[in-house]
């Protein structure tokens, strides 16, 4: 990170799209499910030691302007949208590149697949046109590195290689968006393109690196 990304206090400042775990109380029983799923997504990162790692996390109602990264953001009002904003904005305003760490897919996924396509998983940002499709693997599938890898890039592929063999893996590739209007379907053909740092055995990335082409953001 660039040593302007980093606090006062010496840490990474990295925008979180949740609640602070810390203010949360459990909702009751009889709570509407939309209460629920606040409660469980915050309730994912309660344990996670942020400095330890050099990091402070900026929670949901924080200013995320200085974050040098986001985890999960949401394109969602009231559930990230702004905050996520302000994280792209600070990044033009700085010059550097926005690090979005974002997770796609669910490990307890029961395997159905969808009869419209086999991307059963995506993965949607604000002010980017295109999504991220992903495919579950089978159990046992193969995976390997990417060529041409830099230092970083392959050190980053060995460790998540290095996983559980039970843990499950998702094929990913671009896609593009279609939106339904008074005139007709209008498609959002993806930007950028993804480049492997791992892959299966038919070449397709399942840890991919997101470049993304020129950004439909002022100032990007």
């Amino acid at each position: 990170m660039a040593a302007h990304s980093h606090g006062p206090n010496g840490l990474v400042p990295v925008h979180v799209a949740v609640h602070d775990p810390a203010t949360m109380a459990e909702p009751d029983p009889e709570a509407a499910d939309y209460a629920r799923d606040i409660f469980a997504a915050s309730a994912k990162y309660a344990d996670i030691a942020w400095s330890e790692w050099g990091a402070e996390p900026r929670w949901l109602g924080m200013d995320t302007s200085r974050c040098a990264v986001a985890i999960n953001p949401s394109r969602l009002h009231d559930r990230g949208a702004d905050e996520f904003e302000r994280f792209l904005t600070g990044a033009v305003s700085r010059g550097e590149p926005a690090l979005i760490i974002a997770t796609l897919g669910n490990a307890d996924d029961d395997g159905h697949r969808s009869i419209f396509g086999p991307y059963t998983a995506s993965i949607h940002f604000r002010n980017f046109s295109g999504s991220i499709g992903g495919k579950r693997l089978p159990a046992g599938a193969d995976i390997s590195l990417a060529p041409d890898l830099d230092a970083a890039d392959r050190d980053l592929g060995l460790r998540l290689r290095n996983r559980p063999a039970s843990a499950p893996w998702w094929a990913m590739a671009l896609q593009s968006i279609g939106f339904e209007g008074p005139q007709g379907t209008t498609v959002h053909e993806p930007e950028g393109e993804l480049v492997p740092i791992l892959v299966d055995s038919l070449g397709e990335p399942v840890v991919p690196a997101g470049h993304p082409a020129t950004a439909k953001r002022s100032g990007t």
